[in-house]
């Protein structure tokens, strides 16, 4: 197992390999770009904007000046129509599917899936397949570390190639920390989110599929989609919370334990050490350190 210094000094592989590959920064907000050069797979189609536009990117409106109201003895005030209410935000709307939980019982939000995975996969894509996934080979009824969100797709804007992987690649951060956690392929698995209606869906079955030991969302918005509510990342990250979840009439429960985006410690180096910290502590947990 690699040393905290080492983890935290070197450059984690993400020099360009030769004079023509790009280096890691120069594809820093790239869309998969790692899994489509491992697949040699275009996406199938360009509509969708660019991670780091979607996640770093807030835009602010402008306040706008109030306007006088002169009130006229003589007029009758006008009736003003009722506001529309606010749009409900994806978290408050999976809450809405959590039922009411009677006094000892635990809540859990209820998902139907198809039974069969491969499937599923083809209800987004008819491209996607379980045996299309990469390191599938590798993969034994379950796995230790499921990792989610390095990605993200949006429903309308899909990869033709089955954006799974249960194998490490070198061509990112993500990938040298799997390494540095001594994570065997097929014990592991990286998945993407996918924006849109079924996004946590994907998510859980995902993970009834896979059985993975513990559930490490990468970032605050994978994070608050996880758990279903909106927390700092500053809070909850290195700790463990179990979430509950309700497939096909069945309870599963997996354990989450949050871990600060890859890209976020490519761009403030000081933090690695906090994040080395914290994959230790899942290394403990699946009993690999």
């Amino acid at each position: 197992m690699k040393d905290l210094s080492s983890f935290i000094n070197n450059n984690n592989g993400l020099e360009a390999t030769s004079d023509k590959a790009p280096t890691y920064l120069a594809k820093l907000f790239s869309k998969s770009q790692w899994l489509l050069r491992l697949q040699k797979a275009p996406l199938a189609s360009t509509k969708g904007e660019p991670l780091s536009k979607k996640h770093h990117e807030v835009p602010v409106k402008s306040p706008e000046a109030p306007q006088k109201v002169v009130a006229k003895a003589a007029e009758t005030p006008k009736q003003v129509a009722p506001e529309p209410p606010a749009q409900v935000s994806k978290l408050s709307e999976y809450a809405s599917k959590e039922p009411v939980a009677k006094e000892g019982q635990q809540v859990s939000v209820s998902f139907e899936v198809a039974e069969d995975y491969n499937a599923y996969l083809k209800s987004f894509c008819p491209t996607w397949s379980v045996d299309s996934i990469v390191g599938i080979d590798s993969f034994n009824e379950r796995i230790d570390v499921l990792f989610l969100g390095l990605d993200e797709f949006s429903e309308n804007d899909l990869p033709e190639s089955t954006p799974l992987s249960l194998i490490e690649s070198d061509q990112d951060l993500l990938g040298k920390m799997i390494k540095a956690m001594n994570l065997e392929q097929g014990r592991f698995l990286r998945l993407p989110l996918l924006s849109g209606d079924k996004e946590l869906e994907f998510t859980v079955a995902a993970i009834q599929y896979f059985k993975p030991k513990v559930v490490v969302p990468l970032g605050a918005h994978s994070t608050n989609i996880m758990l279903e509510k909106r927390v700092k990342l500053s809070n909850v990250h290195g700790q463990f919370e179990k979430k509950a979840y309700r497939v096909n009439g069945e309870d599963m429960i997996v354990e989450v334990s949050p871990l600060f985006h890859p890209q976020l410690l490519e761009i403030n180096q000081s933090m690695k050490r906090t994040a080395w910290i914290d994959m230790q502590k899942v290394m403990k947990f699946v009993g690999n350190n």
